[in-house]
């Protein structure tokens, strides 16, 4: 079946609530006609249909007298119509492309049956969507996020947010409260007259007060609701699937659902100032338990048993003379109690903070985190210090005839290089995979702090040392990773024995075996001076938790290690491209891939760095395989080096299919090798896409194809336990990345999703994918987006945005949101020709290979004749700002150009920091993507050539810069080098800084705002239109907010309802 064969809706919609659909068909039915005119060719007026829902006659034939000669006017309208796009010929605007939506949050019922999701907009609120497998129902609601589905799959529990659109009422409200007191504040106080006689000053009466005062009359529910407005409070919303009904839960802050017990639902509720626990019996719709103040709630995942904090209430003691009665304290501290019902029992009834409970995968062991308010007096070193706080570790082996003790009480009980050590609560405790062992972090006692003195007695200084391993910044964005950091301290339950491994903190750290036995963790700190102008190197290390012993396994590792599901394996890819499996018990390590012909890492990849791997599938039980991909094929390969196998066949070589698992089962921890897998499938020669079954059982290759369509499918198919029926998106540029079902054979395909119903009203686009030659004789792909009703005999206008590789993107959806990046979307639709080309790099070279890349394929599309040469503009931000930056000094092909976040001069960029790491940028340029390839001493030629700002003087482009003063990435010195150079050249260039936001504009009013911008830009530029008032006189700094403010006032940066 063809995928346009599939791309109808369903029509009927159940709603949600049926108070509401009542009320919509009563309006229908009252006042509502509708109107459908069909264009079968741009200059005729088919039909015009009325529904008769009118009850009055003479009004029918009114309405038919009133629309015909409207209809004939419509006509005559589009006969008037010059540009030849096609019979839906609205452009875009940056209002209307805001209510473009997106889908995620997907959920699906276990049986399958069901599956629910939610839509977003841009700045909106979202909206829950739950469908049947076959379409024939769908519920919506509006501001409904977070589904689940229950075990039976008869319900959907779900929370309401609040609206967005009552958030900002309530901030405006608050708002103008607050300027009526400011403004009250600053009114003068009128003038006392002088001269003249003073007033006489009148003696104030007292009035005789009745002996018993009358009751104030209660205010109307009406005059209470105007006086205190209700407060904006979440709720929880229960859909019964069968009939479409909902139940809400007020004031929910949070829910919490375990399959063990799948007729109940906790619900944490407001309760005046705290907050009240619930437990909810969904069957019989009633609470069947509540405890007043809790503050936290634990529920693990398939236990019938829940854990709650009850914080201490301050007693109040009654004043004298008043009759109030004493607030008596209530019990707090840890309590579990039984989802089936009963009350709950207090594990632990001290004050004091609690970190967990913390369980074991089997839901036997318990253990929590208790710190007093009294501090330890055995920790105190002098009389005059304060007592310092401590924690304590709990334990409580889940029966009810057992009680809670402590596991690490005394503070020198665990002892490493002769000081006494403290629990951490940075570190969480974590259980082995069997529940025998019990890993936490422990270290010695932090210093006390330093007395404070007087300012101006402080010295504040940072000493940069050429021997320190890690720059002044990196340590001080570290500071408090390095805090967290502790040493590994393990308790086995067997014989209830603590061992301490090592005396060093470290960052990491995890069990390696089943039971406990092993401990592994990396150690990046010998190679941590290197990560400024190489990249990151690490150790590995293996640790027996029951003689403490440490061994070094690997060093000077550059890539992730994997260790096998057992733990008797470490996969790693070395520095020669080939993947070694290093046996931990026999401490060798075994080349898996070598000999094979093949390359298990990016065959395209052009940084000097070493390339990535195409990845790993995952490991079989007991550890007997671990799958590989390479490009094209899936392989399964022993540990041990006694067999290889590609399961494949070499198909997608030969293909030039790239083919990757689905993993259909999110809790699989094992792959099965006699299990079928389907597999998703990507040509790489049309960039079509679709999916494949490979059976190990079946003869032959055991590949069978099931569909591939000139689309893009999802990167996840989501199904249930039995996956019988399987649901997955599907996008093209002009198809949205709907939701469709389908069964395991990929027939009956069923769009289940109308994410953004509204694209048909307006002009879009169509992606293809154009081929050209480079200057070097490369052959390279780009894509070429073309609007509705292109004509090949018009001139149009083109924009050509890029980065590095993007034709695999051929079938992207690209919403038209606003942002950093110009949208294609956008640009299309108002009559743009958009251009995305590959760059090939080669290393030495990037600005020029750029070059050699872009320019001949507008070259190309030139040619074509239905591109104005006058009218072309390029576009790019980051790594794609650079190109940009760098175009414009070689090419005048550009009539407008964008740089956003451009690194301008190589030279200087080479010793600055990306001060969102504290990272030296030098790495950016020898092995990343600057791709020099040396050092500013070695190869300072080619720093000098791929830098734009020593050619600046050569640009005639017109160019418009965003570069931010708060950008972690690239300094935004970077962008104010090469504007100050246009600007002592006296070339037409504007800086755009958005103060205080990063290398990605984050901020959505500053989205919409250089949208707009950026827009007339190149409508000026590329289309003839007139240049605003900030591109003619610019804005003096005194003016700019007044200039924004009539830019929001005027509508050209503002949104409906005076967003922002």
């Amino acid at each position: 079946m063809s995928l346009a064969a599939c791309d109808e809706f369903p029509e009927a919609f159940p709603g949600l609530v049926a108070e509401r659909t009542m009320l919509s068909r009563i309006r229908w039915r009252r006042w509502c006609f509708v109107a459908v005119p069909v264009f079968r060719q741009p200059a005729s007026f088919s039909c015009l249909a009325i529904s008769w829902f009118m009850e009055d006659r003479m009004t029918r034939v009114l309405l038919f007298f009133f629309l015909v000669p409207f209809g004939m006017l419509s006509t005559h309208a589009l006969k008037a119509e010059s540009e030849p796009f096609s019979r839906v010929a609205r452009p875009l605007d940056h209002r209307l492309a805001e209510d473009w939506k997106r889908i995620a949050a997907v959920r699906v019922s276990e049986d399958g049956a069901w599956i629910a999701w939610v839509q977003s907009p841009y700045d909106g609120d979202p909206e829950l969507f739950v469908s049947s497998w076959d379409g024939t129902k769908l519920y919506r609601r509006n501001c409904g996020t977070n589904p689940r589905f229950t075990k039976d799959g008869k319900r959907v529990l779900f929370t309401l947010a609040v609206s967005k659109q009552a958030q900002r009422a309530k901030k405006l409200a608050e708002l103008e409260k607050r300027r009526k007191r400011e403004s009250a504040k600053q009114k003068p106080k009128p003038a006392q007259k002088t001269g003249g006689k003073p007033k006489p000053v009148k003696k104030p009466q007292l009035k005789k007060q009745p002996a018993k005062q009358p009751k104030a009359k209660p205010k109307s529910k009406a005059k209470q609701a105007k006086a205190k407005p209700p407060a904006l409070e979440s709720a929880l919303g229960i859909l019964e699937l069968e009939s479409g009904k909902i139940r809400v839960i007020a004031g929910a802050r949070s829910w919490r659902y375990s399959d063990a017990v799948p007729e109940v639902l906790l619900v944490q509720r407001k309760d005046g100032g705290s907050s009240k626990l619930i437990r909810y019996d969904l069957d019989s719709k009633k609470v069947t338990g509540s405890w007043a103040d809790t503050k936290g709630l634990v529920l693990r995942a398939g236990d019938t048993r829940f854990f709650f904090l009850q914080p201490y209430r301050a007693a109040k003691a009654a004043k004298k003379g008043s009759k109030e009665k004493p607030v008596t304290e209530r019990a707090g501290g840890l309590r579990v109690a039984d989802l089936r019902g009963g009350e709950a029992r207090l594990l632990h009834g001290s004050r004091g903070e609690f970190r967990g409970p913390y369980l074991d995968k089997k839901l036997r062991r318990v253990v929590w985190m208790h710190q007093g308010r009294k501090g330890d007096e055995s920790v105190r070193e002098k009389r005059e210090l304060p007592r310092r706080k401590t924690w304590e570790l709990w334990y409580w082996a889940g029966t009810k005839e057992d009680t809670p003790h402590e596991l690490l009480k005394e503070t020198r009980a665990l002892a490493a290089g002769g000081k006494a050590l403290l629990l951490t609560p940075d570190r969480r405790p974590s259980f082995s995979r069997d529940g025998s062992t019990l890993f936490v972090g422990v270290r010695e006692r932090p210093p006390l702090p330093l007395p404070s003195g007087l300012s101006e007695d402080e010295v504040k200084l940072d000493i940069w040392h050429w021997k320190d391993r890690r720059l002044q910044p990196w340590q001080a964005r570290s500071r408090a990773s390095y805090a967290r950091r502790s040493i590994p301290a393990l308790y086995h339950f067997g014989d209830q024995s603590w061992r301490v491994i090592g005396t060093r903190p470290l960052a990491t750290g995890a069990f390696l075996t089943p039971d406990g036995g092993q401990i592994w963790w990396i150690d990046r700190e010998p190679y941590a001076a290197l990560k400024s102008w190489d990249t990151n190197y690490q150790d590995v290390y293996v640790a027996d938790t029951g003689s403490g012993r440490i061994r070094r396994v690997l060093t000077k590792v550059l890539t992730k290690v994997r260790p096998s599901l057992d733990g008797r394996y470490l996969l790693e890819l070395g520095r020669d491209h080939q993947w070694y499996a290093h046996d931990i018990l026999e401490d060798r390590s075994v080349c898996l891939t070598e000999g094979l012909g093949l390359s298990f890492v990016d065959e395209r990849w052009d940084r000097p760095l070493y390339p990535p791997e195409y990845g790993i599938l995952g490991w079989a039980k007991d550890d007997a395989y671990v799958y590989l991909y390479d490009r094209y094929d899936l392989w399964r390969m022993a540990p041990d080096g006694s067999e290889r196998l590609c399961l494949t066949g070499g198909y997608g070589r030969d293909k030039q299919l790239r083919f990757r698992r689905m993993r259909l089962d999110p809790e699989e921890k094992a792959v099965d090798p006699g299990a079928k897998m389907l597999l998703s499938a990507f040509d790489e020669r049309s960039m079509a896409s679709g999916f494949y079954r490979f059976d190990p059982g079946a003869e032959g290759d055991g590949l069978q194809k099931l569909t591939l369509k000139h689309a893009a499918f999802g990167r996840q198919v989501y199904t249930g336990k039995d996956q019988k029926k399987l649901y997955f998106t599907v996008s093209r540029f002009d198809l949205a990345p709907d939701l469709w079902s389908c069964d395991p054979e990929f027939e009956n395909m069923r769009r289940l999703s109308d994410s953004n119903p509204q694209q048909k009203n307006y002009r879009w686009g169509k992606a293809e994918l154009v081929h050209w030659t480079g200057l070097s004789g490369q052959k390279l792909k780009g894509i070429l987006i073309k609007p509705d009703g292109f004509d090949p005999k018009r001139k149009y206008p083109l924009m050509v945005y890029f980065y590095a590789r993007r034709s695999e993107t051929l079938h992207q959806y690209r919403l038209p949101h606003p942002g950093t990046n110009p949208s294609p979307s956008f640009y299309v639709s108002r009559g743009y020709l958009w251009f995305i080309p590959d760059v090939h790099y080669q290393t030495g070279r990037p600005g020029q290979s750029a070059l050699d890349c872009v320019v001949p394929g507008v070259l190309s599309l030139l040619k074509k004749g239905y591109i104005d040469a006058k009218r072309v503009g390029m576009a790019g931000h980051s790594w794609g700002g650079y190109q940009v930056s760098y175009l414009v000094t070689r090419t005048k092909l550009f009539a407008a150009a964008e740089a956003g976040a451009p690194v301008s001069n190589m030279t200087s960029a080479y010793g600055g920091m990306r001060w969102g790491t504290g990272l030296s940028r030098m790495f950016q340029y020898e092995v990343g993507q600057s791709r020099i390839g040396g050092s500013l001493w070695e190869k300072p030629r080619h720093y000098l050539e791929n830098s734009p700002i020593f050619r600046a003087d050569e640009i005639e482009t017109p160019l418009l810069i965003l570069h931010n003063d708060k950008d972690g990435a690239v300094p935004w010195s970077q962008g104010l080098e090469f504007f100050m150079a246009l600007r002592r050249l006296q070339k037409e260039a504007y800086l755009f800084n958005y103060n205080g936001e990063a290398h990605g504009l984050r901020k959505k009013a500053t989205q919409r705002d250089w949208a707009r911008r950026m827009q007339e830009f190149f409508d000026h530029h590329l289309l003839g239109k007139r240049a605003p008032k900030w591109m003619q006189e610019g804005v003096p700094y005194r003016q700019r907010m007044q200039e924004k403010y009539e830019r929001q006032r005027s509508g050209e940066a503002g949104q409906k309802g005076g967003r922002d």
